[in-house]
């Protein structure tokens, strides 16, 4: 799953007013929107993610669905290897969730960041089904050549 060079219109940030944080409660409820739809995809690891702003800063609270709860260790070191600079994340491990804090202007580089560490997390799946595989066949072959290979 390759991205896309620059992020689509539709996930780009929406500009904040000129005092450099949202004003009218029209515009917050355009961008609270806009911002959770953003982060809403068919394909993802997450449930529906919860947003709590506070002027131009953001807090998205995301918890793992239940098909990708076993692979949240996966998830966090992905997360955190291939994070900006410019997003903080905290994790919980009982709780199979991660926040991320940051401000509102960085929301697209979140969106991005959650693609690649949902493509990245399908082909880390994807391989292990492989390996097993393989490493089922070999077993079946050594058990064969034994009994091959066995004098009575």
């Amino acid at each position: 799953m390759a991205l896309p060079a620059s992020l689509p219109l539709e996930i780009q940030p929406l500009k904040a007013s000129q005092s450099g944080d949202v004003s009218s409660a029209e515009e917050r409820a355009v961008n609270d929107r806009f911002y959770l739809q953003s982060l809403v995809t068919e394909d993802r690891f997450y449930d529906q993610p919860a947003a709590f702003y506070y002027k131009d800063q953001v807090r998205f609270c995301f918890t793992a669905t239940p098909e990708f709860a076993a692979h949240f260790i996966l998830i966090k070191g992905l997360v955190e290897f291939h994070r900006s600079r410019h997003l903080q994340f905290t994790f919980d491990l009982n709780k199979k969730q991660f926040e991320a804090d940051l401000a509102v202007t960085h929301v697209g580089a979140l969106h991005q960041l959650l693609e690649v560490v949902y493509s990245e997390v399908l082909r880390e799946i994807r391989f292990k089904a492989a390996l097993k595989k393989a490493i089922l066949f070999e077993e079946r072959y050594r058990q064969a050549c034994a009994e091959v290979y066995t004098f009575s």
